[in-house]
């Protein structure tokens, strides 16, 4: 019965010391570095009731019987995880984020302690204000460098000291150069492409031609990318193009795939394939058979699409329903990159200004100045002569009262032009007297890859550089840093005419291969200047 009792009062009376530390814990809440405690338990004696004893013939063995005497305190530990840090609006009040302790000294013994607020004394000396002890530590020279070798001692603000000016001899620049930013010139392309049929055309007029059986009778006719089909031409000697144009469109007919898909014509004295259908889907290839395509002089594997070139007459495009004819117009406007107004007008007809889509795509830049109209898979491209921002605008407009009837499609800007990328930056330096100055760098993309060249101003122009003032940045392929140079490889050098000395300055852009100052990379340009070394005149 005692036993019993005295177990339950040791765990009363520990855990009364639990209760203490909380208390404790609880009361310093705001205690500045104060560091919390625990309290952590260990299991008293047991008292043996009765031994254990090991397995005997037919008997087992028997584990001991014991009875605990209770609890007592382990430890009392102290806890040194980091706090939180607060902020409060004396300057002097400081922190410890991680590891390390403030060290203080009466002037015999030193201290350490987590609790940074501190207090100026008359001396300019930081002291923890419930003692007076002074903070200690290494002080930093004129520099702002703390040296290895310094040692350790009262923690002093020397008020009313003067710190003479340093005049600025680096300048350190870090950040992006946005790699999107190529001069680029202004291009307006047709929204949709001019379609005809897809065709295939003898390189001149075969003249009177003699086919025979199994020798040149045979070729074949591949129509939208389907498998080629071959055709034989009827034996015999056809004296003109037009007898020939007639057996090979027999031949076609007599084909169940090919007929009514392809037509053959006399073209200009020349044997030509087309296709049935028109549209930028329709497609025509020829392959040599057993010399039935060379005596047609057309070339094996000859093909076409149905995309419109600058040989396509106008009277052969999809998108005129009425033929047009000559005295037929077209009207061109728009606008020059300056902004002047574009009129002018395409007449159409052999004895005008032509009758093919090349010759309406050189009237359109006939018509415009600084700019080069175009071709490309079927549509009219319009592009600026030079890169930069551009007025160019174009439109075509049929005549309403040509007899001729055509589809003119509008145009897009696909491409907007834009003048090279530049990007400025600025920084203040000083110079021996401690008069402050403004440095501007500005940095221009190149038209080689890779590259931008920058110039430096002084003042906004009133102080003229007389070294080291233009140079180029060039970069590798993954945006780090290739090179930072000057023209001349002079560092920056300008007399800041104010009694001060003549001032050289060194511009840094970062190290080569890496990525710790100027990059390109394709971001918005951010690049400013990091760190100057110079400062005016302080007193503290």
């Amino acid at each position: 019965m005692m036993r019993s009792l005295f177990s339950a009062m040791t765990g009363m009376r520990d855990h009364q010391v639990r209760m203490d530390v909380i208390g404790n814990n609880i009361a310093n809440v705001n205690t500045v570095g104060f560091k919390a405690n625990r309290v952590t338990f260990r299991e008293e004696l047991t008292q043996v009731l009765r031994d254990a004893s090991k397995p005997s013939g037919t008997v087992g063995g028997r584990n001991p019987m014991t009875v605990g005497l209770g609890v007592s305190v382990g430890s009392v530990d102290t806890l040194f995880s980091q706090g939180a840090v607060e902020t409060t609006e004396r300057a002097t009040d400081l922190a410890i984020q991680g590891d390390g302790f403030f060290v203080l000294s009466d002037g015999t013994r030193r201290w350490f302690t987590r609790a940074g607020n501190f207090v100026l004394d008359a001396e300019g000396r930081l002291v923890y204000p419930s003692t007076g002890y002074v903070l200690q530590g290494k002080m930093a020279d004129k520099d702002g460098e703390i040296r290895s070798g310094a040692p350790v001692a009262d923690i002093m603000l020397p008020f009313g000291r003067k710190d003479p000016a340093k005049a600025t001899t680096l300048i350190r620049y870090q950040c992006n150069l946005n790699a999107d930013s190529d001069a680029k010139q202004k291009v307006w392309s047709m929204n949709r492409p001019f379609t005809s049929w897809a065709r295939v055309t003898g390189s001149r007029e075969p003249g009177s031609l003699t086919i025979t059986s199994g020798t040149n009778d045979q070729l074949k006719i591949s129509l939208d990318g389907g498998t080629a089909r071959t055709i034989t031409i009827a034996a015999g000697t056809y004296a003109d193009v037009d007898e020939l144009v007639d057996a090979i469109n027999d031949a076609i007919a007599a084909d169940s795939v090919l007929n009514g898909e392809v037509v053959a014509e006399n073209r200009g004295g020349a044997v030509s394939f087309r296709t049935a259908d028109t549209g930028e889907d329709a497609s025509i290839e020829l392959l040599e058979g057993n010399g039935g395509l060379a005596n047609l002089n057309i070339a094996d594997g000859a093909s076409d699409t149905g995309l419109a070139d600058e040989d396509t007459p106008i009277n052969e495009l999809a998108e005129g329903s009425v033929d047009l004819v000559d005295g037929d117009q077209i009207n061109i406007s728009g606008t020059n990159p300056d902004g002047s107004v574009v009129s002018s007008t395409f007449t159409y007809g052999a004895a005008d200004d032509g009758t093919t889509v090349g010759d309406l795509v050189d009237k359109i830049s006939q018509a415009f100045t600084g700019v080069t109209a175009s071709i490309n898979d079927g549509k009219i491209v319009l592009t600026d002569d030079e890169a930069g921002e551009s007025q160019t605008s174009i439109s075509l407009n049929a005549v309403p009262t040509n007899t001729g009837v055509i589809s003119l499609y509008g145009f897009t800007n696909t491409v907007a032009g834009k003048d090279a990328g530049t990007h400025s930056a600025s920084v203040f330096v000083y110079d021996s007297l401690g008069n402050r100055h403004t440095v501007e760098i500005t940095f221009t993309k190149a038209e080689d890859p890779n590259t931008w060249t920058w110039e430096v101003t002084v003042d906004g122009g009133l102080i003229a550089p007389t070294a080291g003032y233009r140079g180029r940045v060039t970069f590798n392929n993954d945006g780090s840093l290739a090179a930072f140079t000057s023209d001349d490889s002079q560092p920056l050098k300008f007399d800041p005419r104010s009694g001060a000395d003549p001032m050289e300055v060194r511009l840094e852009g970062g190290h080569s291969g890496a990525f710790d100052g100027i990059t390109q990379l394709s971001a918005p340009s951010t690049t400013i200047a990091s760190y100057q070394d110079g400062h005016g005149m302080g007193i503290l």
